[in-house]
C-alpha cells in the first residue's frame, strides 16, 4: 500500500529529525556564542580560554560521527539515541552550576559525542530510510529547523541573561534540549519502517536514486579536485565558526546583550531563509550559479560588518546566514556534482570530518585573535579574506567537474 495516499509515519520521523537538529544545533551550538562574554568575564579568563571548550566539543564530535555510523546500524535506536540525548542536555545543566572552566572542557567531550549522534548524519540516515520521495524537501526542512529554533532561543536566552543570569539561561537550555529529544528518542524514532508496520514515503515508486543514498562506494582519488575540496572545507568552516562570535561582536560594538542577541537572531533568520529558498534555486539556475550567488551574498555581508553601524550589522548578520547554507546544503550538492555517485559517500565523509576538525580550530582562533587585538575589527578583515578565498575555491572546484 502506498504511504503517499494516506497519513505517513514518515512525517512523524521528519518532525523528530527537526527536533533533534533544533535542540543540538539550534539551542546548544547556535546559541553558544551568547555565553562567550558573560562567562569569560565572570570566570576572569580570556575569551580564547572559554572558546577552547567549543574546540574540544567539535573534536569530540568527529569521534561521535564515527561512533554514530557504527552504533545506529548495530544497536536499537531506542538505546543509542536516549543516551545521546542525555549527553546533549545534561552538560549545560551541570555547567550552569560551575565555577571553573575545567568542568566545561570535560563536559565538552560528552556534549560533542552526543551532539554528533543526534546531528546531521543520523538525521540524514533516518530521512534516507523513511523517504523514497521528497527526500530533498525533508532534508532541507530538517536542517532549516536548527535556524528556526536558534533564532527564537537566541532572543529568549539573551533576555534571560539580561534579567537573571547566564546560569539560569544555560540551565533552561539544557532542560529544553532534553524535553525536545529524550521522549521521542525513547518512543517515536525507528530506523526501519517495518518496525512501525509501514513503509517509507513513496515506497511504491521503488528506491530513491540519489547520490547521497548510494549503496556502493569507492574511495576518491587524491587529485586536484580533492585538494581544492579540502581547502574549501577548511575555509568554509572558518567562516561558519565566526557566526558563533556574532553576539560577542555586537556586544563589543557597544550595544546591550539583548540587542546583541538580536544580531544572532538575524543571522539565524537569514540561515533559515537561505536554506529554504536559495536551496531551491539549484533546480532552477544550476548548482554553479546558485553557489556563486550565495558566496556573493556572504562576502557582501562581511563588508557590511566592517562598515560598522548598528543597522548595517543587523543586515550583515542576516546575509551572513548564507554561510550556513553553503556548509550544510551547498557543499553536499557541489560534491555530488563534481564526483560520481560511487565516489560520493567517500567524498562526503571526508567533507564532514574536515568541517568538524577545522571548525574546532577556527572557533578558538577567533577568540584568541580577539584577545590579541582587543577588537573584532582586524578579525573582520581576516574573515573577509576567507570569504573571497572561498568564492575562488568553489568556482575552481565546480569547473573541475569530470566531463
Amino acid at each position: 500500500m502506498s504511504d503517499t495516499r494516506k497519513f505517513s509515519y514518515s512525517w512523524v520521523i521528519l518532525v523528530c529529525c527537526c527536533l533533534f537538529l533544533g535542540a543540538t544545533l539550534g539551542i546548544i551550538t547556535n546559541c553558544n556564542g551568547l555565553y562567550y562574554l558573560p562567562v569569560s568575564q565572570e570566570f576572569g579568563i580570556p575569551m580564547s580560554s572559554f572558546t577552547l571548550a567549543s574546540t574540544i566539543s567539535s573534536i569530540a564530535s568527529c569521534v561521535g560521527l564515527v561512533l554514530a555510523k557504527k552504533l545506529i546500524l548495530k544497536y536499537p535506536l531506542k538505546v543509542v539515541l536516549p543516551i545521546a540525548s542525555l549527553c546533549v542536555g545534561v552538560p549545560p545543566i551541570l555547567n550552569s552550576f560551575s565555577h571553573s572552566i575545567t568542568q566545561w572542557y570535560i563536559l565538552a567531550l560528552v556534549s560533542g559525542v552526543g551532539g554528533a549522534s543526534l546531528g546531521t548524519y543520523t538525521v540524514s540516515v533516518l530521512i534516507s530510510r523513511w523517504f523514497n520521495k521528497k527526500n530533498g524537501f525533508a532534508m532541507g526542512l530538517a536542517t532549516s529547523s536548527s535556524g528556526v529554533v536558534g533564532m527564537v532561543m537566541s532572543l529568549v536566552i539573551g533576555r534571560l541573561i539580561n534579567i537573571s543570569s547566564w546560569r539560569v539561561a544555560l540551565f533552561s537550555s539544557g532542560v529544553l534540549a532534553l524535553v525536545m529529544t529524550l521522549p521521542i528518542s525513547l518512543f517515536l524514532v525507528s530506523l526501519d519502517p517495518k518496525e512501525k508496520g509501514t513503509v517509507a514515503y513513496g515506497a511504491e515508486d521503488g528506491p530513491l536514486q540519489t547520490k547521497g543514498a548510494a549503496i556502493t562506494s569507492v574511495p576518491v582519488r587524491f587529485d586536484l579536485r580533492l585538494v581544492i575540496l579540502l581547502l574549501g572545507v577548511l575555509v568554509i568552516s572558518s567562516l561558519t565558526s565566526f557566526a558563533t562570535h556574532l553576539a560577542a561582536l555586537g556586544k563589543s560594538s557597544g550595544i546591550t546583550l539583548v540587542d546583541a542577541s538580536v544580531v544572532l537572531t538575524f543571522y539565524l533568520v537569514g540561515n533559515t531563509i537561505a536554506k529554504l529558498f536559495l536551496g531551491t534555486l539549484n533546480d532552477r539556475i544550476g548548482i554553479r550559479n546558485t553557489t556563486m550567488l550565495t558566496v556573493l551574498l556572504m562576502v557582501s555581508s562581511i563588508v557590511l560588518m566592517i562598515a560598522g553601524s548598528d543597522v548595517l550589522l543587523l543586515v550583515a548578520a542576516f546575509l551572513f546566514g548564507t554561510v550556513a547554507m553553503l556548509s550544510s546544503t551547498q557543499y553536499p550538492l557541489v560534491v555530488g556534482y563534481v564526483w560520481t555517485k560511487e565516489e560520493y559517500a567517500s567524498a562526503m565523509q571526508m567533507t564532514n570530518l574536515g568541517i568538524s576538525l577545522s571548525y574546532a580550530v577556527c572557533t578558538s582562533m577567533y577568540g584568541l585573535l580577539y584577545d590579541i587585538f582587543g577588537s573584532y575589527k582586524p578579525v573582520l578583515w581576516i574573515v573577509l579574506g576567507f570569504g573571497i578565498l572561498e568564492a575562488v575555491l568553489l568556482n575552481v572546484l565546480i569547473r573541475l567537474k569530470r566531463k
